[in-house]
C-alpha cells in the first residue's frame, strides 16, 4: 500500500562506477555503498565516481562526469501515530516481537496523526475538526450492496479506506517529517482556551523565521545541535512535551549548527557537479520542488546535454512522476564561506 511504504525506486548508475556515501564516517573515511550481502549500506545521497580515482567520461566529451547525487522521494498521507506510542522496531532497527494479545481497540485511533473520517465539530465551528469514534454506515448499511457495516449500530473505529481519500496522516520526504509548528511553539504561553501551549511571540516564533538558524526558540530542543553520528541523517525531529522538554534523545547530521533545522542538508562544494532526483511516491497531491538561487536546464538532466531547452528554478511533481536536474555548484562569497539554499 502506498501510504505505508510499499513502493520502491531503482536508481541506475554508469557501468563500472563506484558509489560512495556523500558523508564520511566518524574518522573522515569514505564509506563504500552496496558492499554487504543484503545490498547495503544504502543511502539517499552518494558520490558517483570511477574506480581507482580515474575520471569517468560518460558522454565522450573528455570531461570528468563524477558527481554528487541526491534522491528525494516524497509521499502524502503517510500513516503515523504520535511519537513513542506504537513502536515497531528497536533503536537498532530490529523488529519487536508482536504480542498476539495486543489488539486494536475503538480508542486506538486517538493516538493516530490526522486519522480518517473527520467532520466539522458543529455548524458554528466549521474550522474545527471533530474525529468521531464511529464510522459511516450503521443503520444505513442495508442500502449499500455488499456493505460490511453493522446494520444495527454504527461501526466502531478504525474506519479503513480503499485509498486515503480523507487525506490522512502526514507528508514525508524519505520517510522523514519535521513539523514546522514545533519550531514556533511555546509550551508555556497561555492559549485562548486557557491551556498552556501555542505559537510564541517574537522572532523565534515567527513563521517567517521558522527555518532560520536561531537559538531563541521557546521549545528548547530546537536550539540544540546534539548527536555524534558518522554520516546518518537526523534520526527524528524532537517534539516538546507540554513542559518544554524533549521526548527522547536525538541525533543530527555532522556539521549541523545549534538552531539548525533537523532535516539533513544536501552537502556539496563549489565546482561540484550535482544531480538531484525527485519522485512522488504517494499520493495524488502535487508538490513544487525548488532550490533557492539555483537554476537548471529543462532537459538533458541525465547524461546528455540540451543547452537550448531553457532554464528553470522549479518543477511540479505528482503521483508516480519524477524529475532530475543537473547543475554545477557556484559558491557565492559569504563571510563564513558557506551558502544555505532552502
Amino acid at each position: 500500500h502506498q501510504q505505508i511504504g510499499l513502493y520502491a525506486t531503482m536508481l541506475t548508475e554508469p557501468p563500472g562506477s563506484m558509489w560512495w556515501h556523500n558523508e564520511p564516517d566518524g574518522a573522515g573515511n569514505r564509506v563504500a555503498l552496496y558492499t554487504r550481502s543484503d545490498g547495503g549500506p544504502t543511502t539517499w545521497q552518494a558520490v558517483i565516481s570511477a574506480q581507482g580515482g580515474k575520471p569517468i567520461d560518460i558522454d565522450g566529451d573528455k570531461v570528468d562526469d563524477a558527481h554528487r547525487e541526491f534522491f528525494l522521494q516524497f509521499g502524502d498521507f503517510q500513516h503515523a501515530y504520535q511519537k513513542g506510542v506504537y513502536v515497531g522496531v528497536s533503536k537498532e532497527g530490529k523488529p519487536y516481537t508482536v504480542d498476539p494479545s495486543a489488539k486494536a481497540t475503538p480508542e486506538t485511533f486517538r493516538k493516530a496523526v490526522n486519522p480518517s473520517l473527520r467532520k466539522p465539530a458543529s455548524p458554528n465551528l466549521p474550522d474545527i475538526a471533530e474525529f468521531s469514534h464511529v464510522c459511516p454506515g450503521g443503520k444505513e448499511a442495508p442500502r449499500l450492496p455488499g456493505a460490511v457495516y453493522n446494520a444495527a449500530n454504527a461501526p466502531v473505529r478504525p474506519c479503513p479506506e480503499a485509498i486515503s481519500a480523507d487525506d490522512v496522516g502526514m507528508m514525508v520526504v524519505n520517510y522523514r517529517n519535521e513539523p514546522v509548528a514545533a519550531r514556533v511553539y511555546d509550551p508555556d504561553r497561555l492559549a485562548h482556551d486557557g491551556k498552556r501551549g501555542m505559537q510564541g511571540a517574537g522572532f523565534g516564533s515567527d513563521m517567517a523565521f521558522a527555518l532560520q538558524t536561531r537559538t531563541d526558540r521557546r521549545c528548547q530542543p530546537m536550539n540544540y545541535a546534539d548527536g555524534n553520528v558518522p554520516f546518518a541523517a537526523a534520526s527524528s525531529s524532537p517534539v516538546c512535551r507540554t513542559d518544554g522538554t524533549p521526548n527522547t534523545p536525538y541525533v543530527v547530521q555532522t556539521g549541523a549548527l545549534a538552531g539548525d533545522p533537523f532535516t539533513p542538508i544536501m552537502r556539496a562544494y563549489a565546482g561540484d557537479l550535482i544531480k538531484v532526483k525527485v519522485q512522488a511516491g504517494s499520493h495524488e497531491h502535487e508538490h513544487n520542488g525548488s532550490v533557492n538561487a539555483l537554476a537548471w536546464l529543462q532537459a538533458g538532466s541525465g547524461f546528455g546535454q540540451a543547452p537550448h531547452s531553457g532554464w528553470r528554478n522549479a518543477q511540479n511533481t505528482g503521483l508516480s512522476e519524477q524529475f532530475t536536474f543537473t547543475a554545477r555548484i557556484t559558491d557565492y562569497h559569504t563571510r563564513n564561506h558557506q551558502n544555505d539554499r532552502l
